[in-house]
């Protein structure tokens, strides 16, 4: 079971993903979460996992990144 989560993107601010995976996507499959969503194959591409990242805050890390991301 996983967990899907909406993207919030600003028009004013720009991407300010620093080029992750949730500026490719408008929404994302957190696969490391209850919820109520499945994975298959259909939203593989969206699969993420939330780790800690530096001090108290949290980074989305692809699942299954694509090739130009390894």
């Amino acid at each position: 079971m996983a967990l899907s989560v909406d993207v919030y993107k600003s028009i004013a601010y720009g991407d300010c993903t620093n080029g992750g995976i949730s500026g490719k996507h408008d929404d994302l499959i957190v696969v490391n979460c209850d919820g109520p969503i499945e994975l298959d194959n259909d939203n593989l591409h969206k699969a993420v996992k939330l780790e800690k990242g530096h001090g108290r805050s949290a980074i989305l890390v692809p699942v299954y990144p694509p090739k130009n991301m390894v």
